[in-house]
């Protein structure tokens, strides 16, 4: 499935959001002098709501499975991985 698709799909389940504004995404960069790179998530894909949403259209019926997906795409995407590669699989 394509991100597109997946956000087409929560709004058939009730999700309200603006996504015609940009492409929803992942930008990574450096701060300052920092060793260490931040990331930047688009907040559709921390929000609990959308994945109720996306959940009921795909059959997800027990909170604990839309949940799940959730609490995986944050992982995937804690490891370094794209919000793509995730929903390619999903």
């Amino acid at each position: 499935m394509t991100i597109q698709e997946a956000l087409t799909k929560a709004r058939e389940g009730g999700y309200q959001h603006d996504f015609k504004h940009r492409e929803p995404g992942l930008r990574a960069g450096v701060l300052g002098f920092h060793t260490f790179s931040t990331m930047h998530v688009d907040p559709l894909f921390l929000a609990p709501a959308c994945w109720h949403a996306l959940g009921r259209t795909l059959g997800w019926q027990h909170e604990r499975v839309w949940r799940g997906q959730w609490q995986q795409c944050m992982d995937h995407l804690a490891h370094g991985n794209t919000p793509v590669s995730f929903f390619a699989h999903l």
